[in-house]
């Protein structure tokens, strides 16, 4: 049979249509599957990864609470309470041989109390033991360790002397037990006194690591037939130290030489986030995988399966659309003069509704007749991607809309604030500035591109003078300058901040420049005003102390005058003329009291402090010595804390402080025997706060201000005294920048 020109090109697009779509149908269902494959081996992995993970959290959570019940036993924490009273020197107190065999008695008893309650309560438990305050070991259930000082372990540090994470901690470190090759689990907790609740020292409890290597136990918790993985598949758990702690495969136990030094899983350390996909694993072998972060101990949960292996079912595919091709063509060639007028109106109904697509025109669906061969997928293939073009047209319009609306707010938005912000390259170039900044420099966008911003800005033809953009630009970081230009018109502010591009670079810098000018003139004017008041409390308080020392000399007079009177007509006055001359003298003495009161106050200010290092533990047991016989009369208890610190003061006036704290605190305590008195120090942000605390009958809250005032007296207290002491403790203390 002869072909014609329209038959041969009629063949030949038929072959060519046919084939076409066969792959462009192949294609899409191999990516389809290929996707499909991907994320249902993804999803499997994550869910055995997140298995995996609820397993170790629940193992985590499992012991943590053990060592806090630990730390809740009365036996445990009486006996710790007990040996910390009790020096385990022999020589460390007169009667030193019966403290050390008190000492040895309590720790034995608490060793068995371990051992039989505690150790035995689980068998994963290789060893219980209680670390004193000083991290010495004082008690075990492996008697070698009694004894060693382990203050340098985390597991004591973390708990006992950080006091922002006091509480349960566990050791996400993989360690080898020192009498077995074998991994260790470490918990501990904080121990405290029953009373007060202080601490006495931390309990430990260190558990077999190979309880990780059992919750790995594939069959446990995957869910198919063969095994998730599969015969390439891995799951393993990855410590903070990039090392094997526990795998699926090897069973028997893991060597801790295996270092898992992926990118997977520093990017995962690194982002503290969950990661899936593809990558090369540690075998350099390419593999489907998912990584998981525990931040319960800083660990990754990695499930992997080879990338072989995982698409296996896509060679199947492959070859079953290599033979449908092939047996496509054949069927082509014979039928193709039959079916040919078929075809070819197929084909044109095929390209008529590929131009309507490509027009713009998704409304109407190419129909090409009740077929259930390859070319009727091919239609169904074109409606199904043109359904998807217009789906994706609408999010497309929605989306250009929302960006729209947001660039317009943000538009708005700069343009709104009155600070000068400009956004620049970094060749001084202005891209972008806001509303404030043309409306300040008169200037329009057509002249940005003319000028630099230090032209537009200063008006010069370099930068200017440490020009906070150009440090930014050097440094890479925010940088802020104040700027007092005539040019700009006041004193600004300057802030720039850096801008980095996907990869890290810099591309431009925004520059905020916030007009400060009325601020300034505000703060200068406070400083004269606190001069002029320094000026003025200065002069006052030499007015005072003048016209107090003036007055001395007349009162010394009227009581020398008042005595020589009574001396000399003692005979001549009457009972109600000495009841006067009495009176005369007890309020001479009164007010002689009270101008040197006065002048003490006065004084407090006036004289030179000597600063330098003080203990003051000694300076308060000085205090509280000197003041002895009067705490003995009103049978007081001073307790002072210990290892009081050293601290920069003046020595004479911090003793006048406590001196006055502890005299008003004995004063007004009652004599019944209860009263206390507690001395101590805390540490606040580089301070230190002395306190002086007394079971006495307290101040209310209204009063606590006045107190301070200089011969201010609460009036329902009955107690001797003129109210200067604490007026003169609190000058000393302002003395002191406290």
């Amino acid at each position: 049979m002869k072909f014609t020109k329209f038959g041969v090109k009629l063949f030949c697009f038929f072959l060519l249509v046919s084939l076409v779509p066969l792959g462009v149908v192949g294609t899409i269902v191999y990516k389809y599957v290929h996707d499909r494959t991907k994320d249902e081996v993804l999803k499997q992995l994550e869910s055995t990864a997140y298995n995996l993970n609820a397993r170790l959290n629940l193992l985590l959570t499992k012991r943590t609470y053990r060592v806090v019940d630990f730390s809740s036993d009365g036996f445990i924490r009486d006996c710790v309470e007990q040996m910390s009273l009790i020096p385990p020197r022999q020589d460390a107190r007169p009667n030193g041989v019966a403290g050390l065999a008190e000492y040895s008695h309590i720790r034995d008893n608490l060793n068995t109390h371990l051992i039989i309650n505690k150790k035995s309560l689980d068998p994963n438990i290789i060893e219980v033991e209680i670390l004193n305050d000083k991290g010495k070991v004082i008690a075990s259930t492996a008697q070698e360790q009694i004894g060693k000082v382990k203050s340098h372990e985390d597991y004591f540090r973390v708990p006992f002397l950080s006091s922002e994470t006091k509480g349960t901690f566990f050791s996400g470190d993989h360690r080898r037990s020192e009498s077995h090759n074998e991994l260790q689990l470490v918990f501990s907790t904080i121990l405290t006194d029953k009373v007060l609740h202080r601490p006495l020292g931390i309990i430990v409890t260190k558990v077999k690591g190979n309880v990780l290597q059992e919750i790995l136990d594939i069959k446990k918790y995957y869910t198919d037939k063969e095994g998730l993985t599969g015969s390439y598949g891995e799951v393993y758990v990855v410590n903070k130290d990039k090392l094997m702690i526990a795998n699926s495969i090897d069973s028997g136990g893991v060597s801790f030489k295996q270092t898992v030094d992926t990118k997977v899983v520093q990017e995962v350390m690194a982002t503290r986030e969950e990661y899936s996909g593809i990558y090369e694993n540690y075998k350099g072998m390419q593999v489907l995988g998912t990584a998981l972060f525990v931040p319960e101990a800083n660990w990754v949960i990695v499930a992997e399966k080879n990338i072989k292996e995982a698409f296996l079912p896509l060679a199947q595919i492959k070859y079953i659309f290599i033979i449908s091709g092939v047996g496509a063509v054949f069927l082509v060639c014979i039928f193709a003069f039959v079916i040919s007028g078929n075809i070819n109106a197929i084909i044109r109904k095929l390209i008529e509704g590929t131009r309507r697509i490509a027009n713009g025109d998704l409304e109407h669906p190419i129909i090409i007749g009740e077929r259930k061969d390859e070319i009727g997928e091919l239609g169904e293939s074109f409606n199904l991607m043109m359904n998807k073009l217009k789906e994706s047209n609408e999010k497309n319009k929605q989306l250009f809309l929302q960006v729209k609306r947001g660039r317009d707010e943000w538009l708005n938005t700069f343009d709104a604030i009155t600070d000068i912000i400009t956004i620049h390259d970094k060749d001084f170039k202005i891209l972008r500035a806001n509303k404030a900044f043309y409306e300040k420099f008169n200037v329009n966008t057509a002249q940005l591109s003319d000028k630099k911003c230090y032209g537009i800005f200063h008006d010069t033809d370099v930068p200017w003078y440490d020009c906070p953009l150009e440090r930014s630009i050097k440094s890479l970081q925010p940088e802020y300058e104040e700027v007092d230009d005539p040019k700009m018109g006041g004193i600004f502010l300057v802030s720039t901040y850096p801008l980095f591009d996907e990869q890290g670079e810099l591309y431009g810098i925004v520059h905020q420049a916030k007009d400060i000018t009325f601020q300034k003139k505000v703060e200068r004017q406070l400083v004269e005003k606190a001069k002029e008041l320094k000026m003025v409390n200065k002069e006052l308080e030499d007015f005072v102390y003048i016209v107090s020392h003036d007055l001395k000399e007349p009162l010394f007079a009227i009581g020398g005058y008042t005595s020589r009177i009574s001396r000399v007509y003692e005979d001549t006055f009457d009972d109600k003329g000495k009841l006067y001359i009495d009176r005369i003298r007890v309020n001479i003495e009164k007010m002689s009291q009270k101008i040197k009161e006065i002048m003490e106050v006065l004084k407090i200010g006036r004289v030179t402090y000597n600063f330098k290092n003080n203990d003051i533990e000694v300076i308060t047991e000085d205090v509280v010595k000197t003041l002895e016989g009067r705490i003995a009369k009103n049978k007081v208890n001073i307790i002072i804390q210990d290892n009081l610190p050293v601290i920069l003061c003046d020595e004479r006036r911090i003793k006048d402080v406590l001196s006055n704290l502890l005299t008003n605190a004995i004063k007004f305590m009652g004599k019944d025997g209860q009263g206390q008195v507690r001395i101590g120090c805390e540490e606040n942000g580089g301070y230190y706060k002395i306190y002086v605390e007394d079971t006495g009958i307290g101040i209310q809250e209204e009063y606590r201000e006045q107190i301070f005032k200089i011969f201010r007296r609460l009036n329902e207290v009955e107690a001797e005294g003129t109210g200067v002491g604490l007026a003169i403790v609190k000058k000393i203390v302002e003395q002191h920048k406290g």
